[in-house]
């Protein structure tokens, strides 16, 4: 899309999530390789309508996220109907009034049809409303309505040029990844008709009749949008300050060469400094302290934990009982788990009794926070050499 886009003569690239945000990263790498401004929103689908939501700062990104989450937190069956934006369709859950009033921030909000330009006058005050007018939109009783819902919401008309497809085949992948998601047929799903990228004169064409809609279009993609700078680690604080974090693990560390080591030699003690500096280096501290907090609540609940993987390699994991392979007598470097070049922070896996693992998960819960916890998959997907 983004190659597309910016072959065709935009500067911006529009990207929307349904009730995630999965593809941003993907998307501010391709807008950065093509040149373009990433323009980024949520999209909720309601009945009759859809609601697309775009941050313009930190605060309004970490609402929508918020949203999204507290969407999926509470997507069991409806309290009543008279709450419910959404009822459920194929796997996407019930988005409530209630979720709607917790965002806060800059935010931007486009609603598409009677259902989404309601939807606009149940948002906190302070979001900038827009109406969001489709090229298919030609029925002039239903812009009537839609101009009246948009007046009684404070919205400003917006052309709003969907694209979802770069070629005609994707329009039939499209409507298999639908049928995927609703756990359907597909021939059950309906091939959507949307037109194929064109140029920002061809689309100013379309919207020829709507002068308004195009000058709001044109300010809409040049105001600012926000999003998440790539490459920093926001790691779980377990201390005031990162100093803390290292001393408190290196009193941790020590105590636990002492416990592993019954003569701590200067192998033993160089070893185990180098790491720290690495460690104190990385800013890491608050990580190993976060592992080392479960694998001491395991303990607690009379359970071995068996740490596995590059982690066995460091003295530090050792000593504080995460791993049980000694790295030095068995000649382990800690530069394969750890070392000064590596971006990114190590893998510690950590292996338990399928006994205790969900009172592992409510631990980390009550400790972090339930808004702060999450499980994660790995998408495995077919690739051509295995098809």
């Amino acid at each position: 899309m983004a190659s597309t886009l910016a072959r065709l003569g935009h500067s911006v690239l529009p990207l929307t999530d349904t009730l995630q945000t999965g593809s941003l990263v993907r998307g501010i790498s391709a807008s950065r390789d093509q040149g373009l401004k990433l323009l980024f929103g949520v999209h909720l689908p309601v009945p009759g309508g859809n609601l697309y939501l775009y941050p313009g700062d930190e605060s309004g990104y970490v609402s929508l996220c918020r949203l999204v989450s507290l969407v999926f937190a509470s997507s069991g069956n409806p309290i009543g109907e008279k709450d419910v934006l959404h009822t459920r369709s194929g796997a996407l859950p019930a988005v409530r009034e209630m979720h709607l009033q917790t965002l806060s921030g800059s935010i931007r909000a486009v609603g598409i049809g009677i259902g989404g330009m309601k939807i606009l006058e149940l948002l906190p005050l302070g979001i900038a409303r827009y109406w969001g007018i489709l090229r298919t939109n030609r029925n002039r009783q239903e812009l009537a309505r839609l101009g009246e819902l948009a007046s009684r919401a404070g919205a400003k008309p917006l052309a709003f040029p969907r694209v979802r497809v770069t070629r005609p085949l994707d329009r039939q992948l499209f409507r298999l990844i639908r049928a995927l998601h609703a756990n359907c047929l597909y021939d059950q799903v309906p091939l959507i008709r949307d037109a194929l990228p064109e140029s920002p004169e061809c689309m100013a064409v379309n919207f020829s009749g709507d002068g308004e809609a195009i000058f709001e279009h044109q300010r809409f993609l040049h105001e600012h949008t926000w999003v998440p700078p790539l490459g920093t680690f926001h790691m779980p604080r377990v201390t005031s300050d990162s100093q803390e974090s290292m001393k408190r693990l290196r009193a941790l560390a020590e105590e636990g060469v002492r416990r592993r080591y019954p003569s701590v030699t200067t192998e033993v003690r160089d070893r185990l400094e180098r790491e720290l500096s690495v460690i104190e280096v990385k800013s890491f501290g608050d990580y190993f302290l976060a592992v080392h907090e479960i694998v001491q609540e395991a303990q607690h609940r009379g359970h071995r934990v068996l740490g596995r993987g590059s982690a066995a390699n460091s003295i530090v994991s050792y000593a504080l009982e995460m791993t049980h392979v000694d790295p030095l007598r068995y000649g382990l470097f800690f530069e394969r788990f750890l070392n000064p070049e590596r971006t990114s922070p190590p893998d510690i896996d950590l292996d338990f009794s399928w006994r205790l693992r969900d009172e592992i998960y409510e631990f980390l819960r009550n400790r972090w926070g339930k808004d702060r916890v999450a499980l994660i998959s790995t998408h495995v997907t077919l690739g051509g050499r295995g098809a």
